[in-house]
């Protein structure tokens, strides 16, 4: 094992959040200044008991794409909202 090696990265970043009728958005877009690469991020939640005190976030898909390979990935994401895993312990 090594320690981590020393990185210095210049990047441009903007990311928004939104809540629309049972969906949730968080669009992320990254600039790298050094490789002029650009990456987009677009996160989509379903809402579920929503507008309630228990709104809870705990499904979604996630769309990415990336300017130096042109090539986009999906992929979908399931879990326990943070709520629930607070109450095990």
């Amino acid at each position: 094992l090594a320690p981590p090696q020393s990185q210095r990265m210049e990047t441009v970043e903007l990311e928004v959040r939104a809540l629309t009728q049972g969906l949730g958005f968080g669009p992320h877009l990254t600039r790298d200044l050094q490789t002029d690469v650009t990456k987009v991020d677009l996160p989509v939640y379903l809402l579920q008991k929503l507008k309630t005190s228990k709104m809870e976030l705990n499904l979604g898909a996630r769309l990415q794409w990336r300017s130096d390979t042109r090539k986009y990935a999906v992929s979908v994401f399931l879990g326990p909202t943070f709520s629930s895993v607070f109450r095990m312990f």
